[in-house]
């Protein structure tokens, strides 16, 4: 819970819960981890000049997301001297196995990795980066327009395309293995 009185403890308790995710965010597009890290420094600079209410937590969410993607861009046309455009950001989320390593043996997590790798490889950059963010920040389409600079409609129709995709390359049992990864938040870094 956010305390009003103790603005710096509030900005430390947003930064250790998103950090991970933002960064891996970043990195999904290829970016070195020291480069999303200044990115990440930059956006919470700015969350602190701006006047967010930090106990809505869908706000900051939404603003710490779209701010690092459009730093990012801007970090990386400074690095590159060329022109970058949000289009051309490669998008390269891993898949880490965590709770599954619990559950299954080695082999069989390995298999189930590579097994979902192989999937969201027939997706475009786009799509993974919409159902990224769809599932595993469960932002709004609306919100995820804005990050990716689209209206929420295209938003709709790339998540739908990627699922329907994926589900007429695969048997129902994987699609659905995906589905429940996706959903439970197993996979991605």
């Amino acid at each position: 819970m956010i305390n009003p009185q103790n603005l710096s403890e509030n900005y430390a308790i947003i930064y250790r819960q998103y950090l991970s995710s933002l960064l891996g965010y970043g990195m999904g597009f290829g970016i070195s981890k020291e480069l999303c890290m200044d990115g990440i420094q930059e956006v919470f600079c700015r969350l602190f000049s701006k006047k967010i209410d930090l106990n809505n937590k869908q706000e900051v969410k939404f603003f710490l997301f779209r701010c690092l993607k459009n730093c990012l861009i801007n970090l990386k046309q400074k690095k590159d001297t060329g022109v970058v455009y949000t289009d051309q950001l490669p998008l390269t989320y891993s898949i880490e196995v965590t709770v599954l390593d619990n559950i299954l043996d080695e082999e069989q997590s390995q298999q189930l990795k590579t097994k979902v790798e192989n999937l969201l490889s027939l997706l475009s950059d786009r799509q993974r980066e919409a159902i990224y963010l769809r599932y595993m920040q469960e932002m709004e389409y609306e919100e995820i327009a804005v990050v990716m600079k689209l209206n929420p409609e295209s938003v709709r129709k790339l998540v739908y395309r990627g699922m329907k995709n994926i589900r007429k390359q695969t048997d129902s049992d994987t699609f659905y293995l995906l589905l429940w990864a996706l959903l439970n938040k197993i996979f991605f870094n």
